[in-house]
């Protein structure tokens, strides 16, 4: 699984300088996170230095320094759905209330920018990208008004299949999940890691194994362990010919499971006390798959790992 800064603009008045920016090791590992228990992977906020210091930030870094905080405009926002990419535009021009707008900061030159969230269990800002700008003398100037826009693509090396039209991408890969309209409001629908397996379609398993019963750890940055013995062998396909009857004690063997498949159940998130930030997961009775086919070396006892990397 590929994540990837496709680009960061900064417009200011009719001038627009485009660059690409550090991916940080803690964006990947929330990747990895969701695939277990699914994580919001939304950028909101964008943060500007002018005058700090921030001497150090490298991928391991989950903080910086900053004179101020733009939020993204949700009503431009964009997120391009398909069964393979997800790309996500982002939009940020106005700060988060008590914070100073770019055009107050006139005259000066623009350092570094980041982007991230709120973290409700540190209850601070976490830092998930980084850019340096500071050779390139980008300067706010008097009365033009000043836009930051970042477009991120994540791309999976699987295929999909799903029980419902209603699903259309792998929702785990996705930032907030999938949202559905219920009379005036959204509910948010997120999906679970059901159990992996194998099979000869994307919706039959051969093998299955409940995730439940399997030890799936976090392991290095991005990466995801299995650590569990898989047993999966090629059979002796054994097909009669178009124009030859078998005989009544001949039959076709069990095909070979040739695919490698995840499956995930969609659940809707339930307030039952709307006072209350306690919530249930109800089954929405959806789920989808992916697969892939698996290569001639991939047969016998197989140990799975899922790794998300930068594009």
């Amino acid at each position: 699984m590929k994540i990837k800064n496709e680009e960061v603009s900064i417009k200011i008045g009719n001038k627009t300088k485009t660059f690409t920016n550090l991916i940080l090791n803690n964006y990947l590992d929330l990747f990895a996170d969701s695939f277990l228990s699914f994580k919001e992977k939304n950028l909101p906020y964008c943060f500007v230095n002018f005058t700090k210091e921030n001497t150090d930030i490298d991928e391991n870094s989950a903080e910086m320094q900053y004179d101020t905080i733009l939020e993204a405009d949700f009503a431009s926002n964009i997120e391009v759905l398909t069964e393979s990419n997800i790309v996500n535009k982002y939009f940020y021009k106005d700060p988060v209330a008590g914070y100073d707008y770019l055009e107050d900061f006139k005259g000066q030159k623009m350092k570094e920018i980041g982007f991230g969230n709120w973290d409700n269990e540190k209850q601070d800002y976490v830092l998930y990208a980084y850019l340096n700008i500071s050779k390139y003398n980008i300067i706010i100037q008097d009365s033009q008004p000043v836009t930051i826009s970042r477009v991120d693509k994540i791309s999976s090396d699987m295929q999909f299949w799903a029980n419902s039209r209603k699903l259309k991408i792998p929702y785990h890969l996705t930032r907030r999940g999938l949202l559905e309209l219920l009379g005036m409001e959204y509910q948010t629908i997120i999906p679970k890691l059901y159990s992996i397996g194998f099979g000869v379609l994307p919706y039959k398993f051969v093998n299955e194994y409940l995730a439940e019963d399997l030890t799936i750890s976090k392991g290095e940055t991005g990466i995801i362990n299995i650590t569990e013995d898989f047993y999966n062998y090629k059979n002796n396909d054994l097909y009669p010919r178009e124009d030859l009857y078998p005989r009544e004690d001949l039959y076709p063997q069990t095909p070979t499971a040739n695919l490698l498949i995840y499956k995930f159940k969609m659940y809707r998130i339930v307030y039952p006390d709307p006072s209350s930030e306690e919530y249930e997961l109800e089954d929405t009775g959806t789920y989808y798959t992916q697969y892939r086919e698996l290569k001639n070396n991939e047969y016998g006892k197989l140990n799975l790992s899922i790794k998300y990397e930068r594009g």
